[in-house]
């Protein structure tokens, strides 16, 4: 870790910058902190925050308290949300999906559980919104909240019927009837929890669907689905996944 720190009081801001090495990756750092008086007094302190390096921008402005609660608004961007993950040590198996990652949201922060709401993010070119709570202190992470996403094509992240060598196989096998290709299913092992999901437009092969709300529960890597209401082709219906 290499800091410039310049303060002269207690009662007076104070400004750090510099750099540090994390998992192999340098990151350029600047912080703020209103006073260290308040902040050691116990007192929420406004602080501002942001480091960078080549994988990931993550910036934090809003209030610290001693006891390591933090409220304010979070930003990140990344151009590979899976290379993140991977230098994260939690790869992602997740097709060609999971690329550019533009995300905003206020926070809210203590003991590793933290609540994410008024989300305006941008993933894959898809535009996400919503409000989030995650409890982080396990390996797999529990989230609950309720999502909306302008659109969704399905194949990007599971590859449905790819080939062996990473490319497009036909839709079906040559004799017809369905396709025995193995699809991989590790996006369901990232997370546990319950999420509720609203979608503008879902894709999967060649189904196109409209504005479908999906109930989903995740429990190790097992899912419960349930789409009530789905729009298809000017009818509605539901189904359970």
């Amino acid at each position: 870790l290499d800091a410039k720190v310049d303060f002269e009081k207690l009662s007076e801001p104070v400004k750090a910058n510099g750099s540090f090495v994390h998992r192999g990756r340098t990151f350029t750092y600047r912080a703020s902190v209103t006073t260290l008086r308040t902040l050691l007094a116990g007192v929420a302190t406004r602080v501002d925050v942001a480091a960078d390096t080549d994988l990931v921008h993550a910036g934090f402005v809003g209030f610290l308290s001693s006891d390591g609660t933090a409220k304010g608004n979070g930003s990140l961007i990344t151009p590979s949300l899976k290379n993140l993950a991977a230098w994260l040590g939690r790869p992602i198996e997740a097709g060609s999906g999971l690329g550019p990652l533009t995300a905003i949201a206020d926070i809210a922060a203590k003991d590793r559980h933290v609540s994410l709401s008024r989300i305006k993010a941008k993933l894959d070119g898809i535009a996400i919104g919503g409000d989030l709570s995650a409890d982080v202190t396990t390996t797999t992470p529990a989230v609950n909240g309720n999502v909306t996403l302008d659109h969704l094509d399905l194949n990007t992240y599971l590859q449905f019927g790819s080939g062996a060598h990473g490319g497009r196989a036909p839709a079906g096998p040559p004799s017809g009837g369905w396709s025995k290709t193995p699809i991989k299913l590790d996006l369901l092992k990232l997370l546990n929890g319950h999420l509720n999901i609203t979608v503008g437009a879902l894709t999967v092969q060649h189904l196109h669907l409209g504005d479908t709300d999906i109930a989903a529960a995740l429990t190790d890597g097992a899912m419960e689905a349930h789409m009530d209401p789905i729009t298809l082709y000017g009818g509605h219906g539901r189904a359970f996944l």
